[in-house]
């Protein structure tokens, strides 16, 4: 399924780019947490296919560290790869239906309004 995800979202951006350079967005979130016994650093690359304001093809992967203090040798690495419908309502909504890998290598369907 990894496999699969993988191909998928590579083959879109690589549609996009080709095919409607002007339609095609690309953000990198990044995240940062401390807890007591762990720090936690997320970054996640997300491409937007598509014009905005209309359904857009959403594809992204997210690499999440976890650095344990207590032990600093001991650090866990969690890939999760993506790809779904995005809708931009306002600057402040947005709705999304995803397939995700989750841990494990389990698939699971997402569907949400944010704000």
């Amino acid at each position: 399924m990894k496999t699969i995800l993988a191909s998928v979202v590579l083959t879109l951006a690589t549609y996009a780019q080709a095919a409607c350079a002007e339609d095609y967005h690309i953000s990198v979130f990044k995240q940062s947490q401390s807890f007591h016994q762990s720090n936690q650093h997320t970054v996640q690359p997300t491409w937007l296919i598509g014009q905005q304001g209309k359904p857009q093809i959403i594809g992204f992967t997210q690499i999440t560290r976890t650095h344990q203090l207590a032990d600093n040798t001991n650090e866990s690495v969690q890939h999760t790869l993506g790809v779904g419908m995005h809708q931009q309502i306002t600057p402040f909504m947005y709705t999304q239906m995803l397939i995700t890998q989750e841990r494990g290598g389990q698939s699971a369907v997402k569907i949400g309004v944010e704000f």
